[in-house]
């Protein structure tokens, strides 16, 4: 296996145990979930993002303008989101 497979099995491993410890707390102690909207709009740009990097192994310059525009665009996607929850 090469060296950065094992650096994105470690990467999603972690993501994941994270993720769910956190679903676990707030699961078993009935804590009351309100960010929706963020969490949707950073699933939205991740996705954006992972689906262009899983097409490409070297960037030009104008992909790195592209993602810094993802910025003020998840901040649209958490006002609308918002607004319809």
């Amino acid at each position: 296996m090469s060296p950065s497979l094992t650096i994105y099995d470690g990467v999603f491993m972690n993501n994941v145990l994270g993720f769910s410890v956190l679903l676990a707390v707030v699961y078993f102690r009935g804590l009351i979930w309100h960010f929706t909207a963020e969490l949707l709009s950073v699933f939205i740009v991740c996705v954006i993002v992972g689906t262009t990097a899983a097409f490409r192994t070297k960037f030009p310059v104008w992909t790195s303008l592209a993602m810094y525009l993802l910025y003020p665009l998840s901040l649209i996607f958490v006002y609308v989101f918002a607004t319809f929850e």
